[in-house]
This record gives structure tokens, C-alpha cells and sequence, in this order.
């Protein structure tokens, strides 16, 4: 199991909070390494079990500690990358709901022991692409959007009267008309 532990441990990718974890795994590796090397080791079985059992629990707490890392990387990426970016206002309620809705269910799961920090390892490049991949069609949603109502502003129905017998028409038609150089280019419907 140590030396399982031990491959496990320089198999991790050196990034983020998995360097802490694979420096820690690599020390206590270390100390039994030290002990089984020893002529009389099993005269030093209780070390030996105490530093297995330490593995052990290393080993489940940073099971714990990376799963909760995922979930706040979700709930972070939520919140200040999709939720505070300029696709956001974009979209509609309804689409809020669809986007967050999305991200939640994006599974997040480890397991015990070695196999569930592999099984952390494999998750977090899975969270990070999901979330991505969420991202982006979120701005590809928001784009579509932005061009539905460009479309709709490009085109204006104008009242106008066929006889125009007052000042005040005429006043009435100007104004209609300036609102329209806010929209320029423009479609108008008489």
C-alpha cells in the first residue's frame, strides 16, 4: 500500500492543491521508506503502523479538502465568471435559470482512499472543461440575443399621416424621426 501510495503520489499533476497534497504524500512515503530500510523494521511495527494509518488519513482528508475545492471552483465560477460577465444581462430570466441550473449539475464525486484522489484527479479536469464549455455557450446564447434585438430595432413602424395640415404634425414626425438616429442603420415602415 506504501508503495502504492508512493505512485500515486508522483503520478498527481503539480498544480494547485494537488502540490501541497503530493508534497505531503511524498514526506510521509518518506518516513516508511525509512523504517521498512531499517535492519530490525519490525521491531519499529508501531511507527510503521502509525505512519500507514497517517497515509491513511492524509489520503482521505485530501480526499475531502480537493471535493470541496471542486464545489467552490463551481459555486466561484458561478458567481464571478458567468454571473458578473457581460453575457449575463443578455440573457433572460429564464435563461439565468437554465445556465445555473447547468452548472449545479455538474457532478462532483471522489470515493475513499487512493481511489477516490484519482478519481478527484480525473474530476477536476472534467469540472474545469464543463464549466468552460458552459461559459461559452452561455456568450454564444447572449450573442444570439444581442443580434435578435439589433434585428428588431432595425426595423421601425413610423405613424405618419398622409396629409399634414399643422405645425405640431410636422413637430410630431421630427421627433419620431430623431429617435431613430439612435438606431441608425434603420428599416422604416410608413
Amino acid at each position: 500500500e506504501i508503495r502504492e501510495t508512493q505512485s500515486l503520489a508522483e503520478s498527481l499533476p503539480s498544480t494547485g492543491p494537488l502540490v501541497q497534497v503530493q508534497l505531503e504524500l511524498n514526506e510521509l512515503v518518506k518516513n516508511a521508506d525509512s523504517i521498512l530500510q531499517q535492519e530490525d523494521f519490525t521491531e519499529e511495527r508501531e511507527k510503521l503502523v502509525k505512519t500507514a494509518d497517517e497515509l491513511k488519513t492524509h489520503i482521505d482528508s485530501a480526499n475531502k479538502d480537493l471535493l470541496e475545492k471542486q464545489e467552490s471552483t463551481r459555486v466561484t465560477f458561478l458567481s464571478e465568471t458567468i454571473q458578473k460577465g457581460p453575457s449575463w444581462g443578455k440573457l433572460s430570466e429564464e435563461e439565468h435559470d437554465q445556465v445555473t441550473k447547468s452548472v449545479q449539475s455538474i457532478q462532483i464525486s471522489s470515493g475513499t482512499g487512493l481511489e477516490g484522489l484519482k478519481n478527484i484527479v480525473r474530476n477536476d479536469h472534467e469540472l474545469t472543461s464543463k464549466l468552460f464549455e458552459i461559459n461559452n455557450k452561455t456568450q454564444e446564447l447572449a450573442n444570439k440575443r444581442e443580434l435578435e434585438v439589433k434585428e428588431d430595432k432595425a426595423t421601425q413602424n413610423i405613424q405618419a399621416p398622409r396629409r399634414i395640415e399643422t405645425k405640431e404634425q410636422i413637430d410630431e414626425l421630427v421627433k419620431k424621426l430623431e429617435t431613430l438616429k439612435e438606431n441608425l442603420p434603420v428599416n422604416v415602415n410608413w
